[in-house]
């Protein structure tokens, strides 16, 4: 995903230094990544489906009632038939209950994510891939669940996660350190380059 300022300066327009933070906050407040989009847009395709199969059911539904008519059912078969209706929409409800509580719940999650997912400066904080912010929003939500994170702040539990990785976001090094080895204080490229005889 390329940064929004890039994007800006390609077309000759370049946010002040001092409204940086404040765009930065807007933009995440306001608009969405093209993952986050797909998911919505999943949802939606879901909740599309879900009408066609409620549509299809209410046709069985009248359906089956035209035949008990048509058949001169008895009192308890018209019975028997209401308490099996009564029976589904009570699981229906229950299901789409728990699949709400469900969306809000990940919304919920995703927002404090994503309002911890920034630097020092409030900008946010540049994934060196997609699936490794994926991989620690999976993270973040079960640190959250994890009763020893009780009390702690979102930033914290945040940082607690990515502290020792350095190579999930651009523009960071990772230290690597080798068992036995000293560093090179004050010793340049060139300067290493000369020792191993390279030029």
């Amino acid at each position: 995903m390329q940064n929004i300022h890039e994007i800006l300066k390609a077309y000759g327009l370049e946010i002040p230094s001092d409204k940086k933070a404040e765009f930065d906050k807007a933009v995440i407040e306001n608009y969405k990544t093209v993952a986050e989009v797909e998911k919505i847009s999943d949802k939606l395709e879901k909740a599309s489906n879900d009408l066609i199969t409620q549509k299809e059911t209410v046709t069985t539904l009248t359906g089956e009632l035209q035949a008990l008519k048509d058949n001169n059912a008895t009192a308890e078969d018209w019975k028997a038939k209401f308490e099996t209706l009564q029976a589904d929409i009570s699981e229906k409800e229950q299901a789409a209950k728990e699949e709400k509580e469900k969306a809000e719940r990940e919304a919920n999650i995703l927002s404090r994510y994503n309002a911890v997912c920034t630097d020092k400066d409030g900008k946010p904080l540049e994934w060196s891939h997609e699936a490794i912010k994926d991989s620690y929003l999976q993270k973040f939500t079960d640190a959250l669940a994890d009763e020893a994170n009780t009390g702690k702040s979102d930033a914290d539990i945040f940082h607690a996660l990515t502290k020792d990785d350095g190579a999930a976001f651009k523009g960071v090094q990772a230290e690597v350190t080798l068992k036995g080895a000293s560093p090179l204080d004050g010793i340049d490229d060139a300067q290493a380059r000369s020792i191993m005889g390279l030029k």
